[in-house]
């Protein structure tokens, strides 16, 4: 850390609670009580996304916890915007990384830009690098201006029992089941694949719509359907199947 950074007492018995709490996570409720309560005392955030990482970087799930933001349209713009964050850092940072503010990246700068449309503040955000069983990653949007070297240091510190409490109520989620690739029974159509690439770009609906020259009601239809005919459910496990099936180079 570059800068020294010396608890307070209150300060240090939030962290012991936060810390004793995390152990108890078991499941995704249990996860979205204990992110969105204890762990707001030093890292305070609007909004959060939660990556889980297969061993090959592969994106197996992303999670948005929201506490102010009203429309679910913005938590999936968040996800999508997330997951491009991530494969970002991958390639040009590595793990494990802490972004808050001074970046000179282009990819990155544009993409603060299109998140200070959806949430007013600092991003932080930081992985727990490869590891066996796969990795996690954390983004935090709408942070405070002041105390960026505070919680730099606390999500340091919490990153182990934050990746270790995401990881074992994922190992509680049930399986996915998808097919295998090349054995859709009901294949995406011209139109879904055009639906697809917008998903892939983190466009919400209203401006895949725009685009296509439809409505977005009607974009949400095939939303719907590309979600039933992938066995998905959100965008961010649509685009990644879409992958590993080979979809996401016709759509693009």
């Amino acid at each position: 850390m570059d800068d020294i950074v010396t608890p307070s007492a209150r300060e240090l018995e939030y962290l012991v609670r936060i810390i004793e709490r995390a152990a108890t996570v078991r499941t995704r409720a249990g996860w979205s009580s204990w992110s969105q309560g204890l762990l707001q005392t030093l890292l305070p955030h609007q909004a959060m996304v939660c990556l889980h990482m297969g061993e090959r970087g592969q994106l197996l799930d992303a999670h948005c916890l929201h506490g102010e933001m009203a429309h679910a349209a913005q938590a999936e713009r968040l996800r999508a915007l997330a997951a491009r964050l991530a494969a970002i850092c991958r390639s040009q940072y590595g793990l494990p990384w802490a972004v808050g503010g001074a970046e000179t990246s282009a990819a990155l700068t544009e993409l603060r830009r299109e998140i200070s449309g959806l949430v007013a503040g600092e991003l932080l955000l930081h992985g727990s690098g490869e590891l066996q069983g796969g990795a996690s990653m954390f983004v935090l949007f709408g942070m405070p201006d002041e105390g960026r070297a505070r919680h730099r240091y606390f999500i340091e510190l919490l990153l182990p029992c934050m990746h270790l409490a995401w990881q074992r109520q994922a190992a509680h989620q049930p399986p996915a089941s998808f097919p295998e690739a090349g054995a859709l029974a009901d294949p995406l159509t011209g139109r879904e694949l055009e639906i697809l690439r917008g998903l892939k770009e983190g466009k919400i609906n209203a401006e895949i719509g725009l685009a296509l020259g439809i409505s977005a009601h009607t974009v949400k239809k095939h939303v719907y359907n590309i979600y039933r005919k992938l066995n998905v459910q959100n965008r961010v496990q649509a685009v990644s199947r879409a992958a590993a099936l080979a979809l996401t180079a016709q759509a693009v």
